[in-house]
């Protein structure tokens, strides 16, 4: 194999996130890069006539070691690294064939024994706030304006992998972590969680994702045992979805009336909120990390997983896969660091 095959071989893409317009998708990797694909190009004609079209995209280092969240804040891009949390402007992503300096950095206190690698990221736009999950067992509360820490919240005893917001009506956001608990957290009341639930009840599980509905109701979360709903209002589990046995999840989000679930297990799982199996699509990774639906845009409203593998798996008509969008290796890129 030469280079730029194992580089492929050996990647890991662990988030990604759309565009403000729902044109561009970004991911981030292990080897810290940032790449920005242009969906409107895939899904274009021109793309069926030459598929180089669908691969063409800006790759670029944004962190000296692995890149493991990303998250849109109006006009920018939030990534989250090992050391630090970067924000960069989607318009120069997108129009611009060279990325300069971040726009802002962002350095994570240690309020803990831990990392400060910002392995999840969630904006609340009501609030203008920045939540960043990160390894020192901490959510940290950013005001991107002035690039200040607002807040540390510590109601996990280990490292916290995930964060997501509740709704636009609400300040509430929600964490998962490697101790197996799920907090919810209120910040106009306190800096410790409101409530704190266990959904996986065995030593050594752990929760890999949570994600909450529109309606701000119903929260699914998945970890290292099957994936499971919950109603908010009284934080009693109404579903648990049947995974196949020993397939962990880091992937889930509500998809129209369904809920989909990604993890170790070459399949993207498409579930009805009753825990019925709609569909279970083939995709290109043994271990998924993250799926993502771009609501962003009607126009290229697809469905995408990254994991294990330098491809990304894009699902125009959600009952399967239509094709891949391939990340370049660190030998094939600009690099900014």
């Amino acid at each position: 194999m030469d280079t730029a095959a194992l580089e492929k071989y050996f990647n890991i893409v662990f988030d990604q996130e759309y565009s403000p317009s729902g044109k561009h998708l970004a991911t981030c990797d292990v080897y810290g890069q940032i790449t920005v694909f242009s969906i409107a190009a895939a899904l274009s004609v021109s793309s069926v006539i030459d598929p180089k079209t669908k691969n063409k995209a800006l790759s670029f280092t944004g962190h000296r070691g692995p890149a493991y969240s990303l998250q849109t804040v109006d006009s920018l891009l939030v990534s989250g690294g090992s050391e630090d949390i970067r924000v960069w402007n989607w318009d120069q992503l997108t129009c611009s064939e060279d990325v300069e300096e971040p726009v802002t950095i962002l350095q994570p206190p240690v309020v803990r024994k831990g990392n400060p690698d910002s392995n999840g990221l969630a904006y609340d736009k009501q609030n203008t706030t920045l939540y960043s999950a990160c390894g020192d067992g901490c959510v940290h509360a950013w005001d991107l304006t002035t690039g200040k820490l607002k807040a540390s919240y510590s109601g996990h005893t280990s490292y916290v992998h995930c964060v997501c917001c509740k709704n636009s009506e609400s300040s509430q956001f929600i964490s998962g972590g490697e101790d197996g608990c799920v907090c919810i957290w209120d910040p106009s009341t306190a800096n410790h969680p409101v409530h704190t639930l266990r959904p996986m009840k065995g030593k050594g599980e752990w929760i890999g994702c949570v994600a909450v509905d529109e309606s701000g109701e119903w929260m699914v979360c998945g970890g290292s045992s099957a994936p499971c709903m919950y109603h908010l209002g009284s934080f009693s589990k109404t579903t648990t979805f049947p995974v196949p046995q020993g397939m962990v999840t880091q992937g889930a989000i509500f998809a129209g009336e369904n809920v989909v679930t990604v993890g170790s297990n070459q399949s993207i799982h498409h579930w009805t909120v009753n825990g019925s199996l709609v569909a279970a699509v083939p995709s290109d990774q043994t271990h998924a990390f993250s799926v993502a639906v771009n609501n962003r845009s009607p126009q290229y409203k697809v469905l995408t997983v990254t994991g294990d593998s330098a491809n990304v798996s894009v699902s125009v008509n959600f009952g399967y896969k239509a094709f891949s969008l391939t990340v370049p290796g660190p030998s094939q890129r600009h690099s900014n660091n």
